[in-house]
Order: structure tokens, then C-alpha cells, then sequence
């Protein structure tokens, strides 16, 4: 009667385990769909901060000046750098890139003295010249990871230069507020390799994630649920639609 007892016992714990780990699988699916959302909440405000400054009769009208004056005339470089810093407060975004028609920098709110390169080959800079409003994710040379939209500055119908803006995603900074918010960690990675994470992730800087993780998020672009480590990995997709980065959610310990 004792071992029957004893059997019985283990029979439910077992199943009080089998449970207890179905309710933390479900818990973390349920975290990682609040945090696509909030990913998705802050394209669409920069995709709509991004239509807004576009169009802009005051922003166009100084790109416009801009092409019968100097590059070196500092008068109308500081007009639209002053313009653009006070936008980008307003707006709650990090950066916010202003070319010309020919993709010349005019200002970058960041840097006062930084314009004057050409960066039409920079496939969101292009974009906006074309025309297209975007949003996607992208890695810049200041923050690994970025919520970039694109954006034409027009004039009536014409398209007088482009715009890009950032918001910043794949910094320690983000990751570690998102996961107070939501009480999960997470790490983001450009192509296989992590570059930001929360600061209980189980993933190291610099640390890569494993081939099956990196066929089944950026070469099938889906998601994918490791039950063992109770880790949600989903792809980040670039201006071309193709998965370039991974953002993983672990529920905590």
C-alpha cells in the first residue's frame, strides 16, 4: 500500500510539473506577443512622426533655400539642424537625418558639424528620394540596432530631398527598461551575433546564437520556442523584408 501511495505520489507531482511548465510556456508566448506589440507601436509612431516631418512646408522650405546657397553657408545648415533637434524632442526620437534631392546631408540632429557626404547609396536614404515611406529595423554605425523609417520631404508634389529617423532598440538601455516593463529579459542580435541585451539575459555581448536558431529565424524568418530555456526568439526584418536580426525574449528566473 505504501509503494502504491508512493507511485500515486510521484504520479502527481509529474503532472503538477507537466502543468506548471505548460502555464510558463504559454506565459512566455503571451510576452513575447506584448512585446512584438510594443516593437510595432513604436514603427508605427515613427512611421507617422516620419510623414509628418516629410511633410513639412516649413522643413521643405529650407531644403529648398538650401539648394541655391552655399554648403558651406552655416546661416541655413544651423536653420535646419535647430529645426530638426527641436523635432526630434518633439516627435520622442533619438536621430533624425536630412539630405538633399541628390542624397547630400544637410544636418543630422546629432552633430551640428556632420554634413556634407553624399549617403545616397544608404538603401533608406534612397528610399525616401524614391518617394517610400518605411519603417524596418537597421543597424547604424552609432547604435547597433535601430527602428529606422524612411521618408520623402516634398514640396507640393515635388520631392525636394529625404529624411531618415531613428529609434533607438538594440541598446543595453532599451532592453533593460523593456524588461522591467514586461519582467522578462531580452537580447537583440544583428544576423547571428548579439549586440545588446538586458542585464540578467543569459546571453553575453558578442555571443552567437545556434544554427537552428539561425535557420529557423533569418534564413525561414519565424519564430522559434526553446521550452527547455522558456526562450522566445523572433526575427527583425530589414528595409527588404528579409530577416536581418533576432530579438529573443527569456522569461525570468
Amino acid at each position: 500500500m505504501k509503494r502504491l501511495l508512493l507511485v500515486f505520489a510521484l504520479i502527481v507531482t509529474m503532472i503538477a510539473l507537466a502543468c506548471a511548465a505548460d502555464d510558463r510556456v504559454d506565459e512566455l508566448i503571451e510576452k513575447a506577443e506584448e512585446i512584438r506589440n510594443y516593437l510595432e507601436s513604436y514603427m508605427t509612431k515613427s512611421f507617422e512622426a516620419a510623414s509628418v516631418l516629410g511633410n513639412s512646408g516649413e522643413l521643405a522650405e529650407l531644403v529648398v533655400y538650401s539648394k541655391n546657397a552655399r554648403l558651406d553657408d552655416v546661416g541655413v545648415i544651423r536653420q535646419i539642424w535647430q529645426y530638426i533637434s527641436d523635432k526630434k524632442v518633439a516627435l520622442g526620437v533619438d536621430r533624425i537625418t536630412i539630405v538633399n534631392h541628390e542624397g547630400m546631408t544637410l544636418s543630422r540632429s546629432h552633430d551640428l558639424h556632420m554634413y556634407g557626404d553624399n549617403v545616397l547609396h544608404v538603401p533608406s536614404i534612397a528610399a525616401g528620394l524614391r518617394g517610400e515611406t518605411r519603417s524596418f529595423f537597421a543597424a547604424t554605425p552609432r547604435v547597433p540596432v535601430v527602428i529606422q523609417t524612411s521618408s520623402p520631404i516634398v514640396d507640393g508634389d515635388q520631392i525636394v530631398g529625404g529624411l531618415a529617423l531613428d529609434f533607438d532598440t538594440g541598446t543595453n538601455e532599451f532592453l533593460n527598461r523593456m524588461g522591467e516593463t514586461f519582467g522578462v529579459e531580452a537580447t537583440v542580435f544583428w544576423g547571428p551575433t548579439a549586440v545588446a541585451a538586458s542585464s540578467a539575459s543569459s546571453y553575453a555581448l558578442r555571443h552567437e546564437v545556434t544554427p537552428h536558431v539561425v535557420d529557423t529565424a533569418l534564413r525561414q524568418g519565424l519564430g522559434l520556442i526553446l521550452e527547455a530555456n522558456y526562450a522566445y526568439y523572433f526575427p527583425l526584418r530589414d528595409i527588404f523584408g528579409s530577416p536581418a536580426g533576432i530579438f529573443l525574449v527569456e522569461l525570468r528566473k
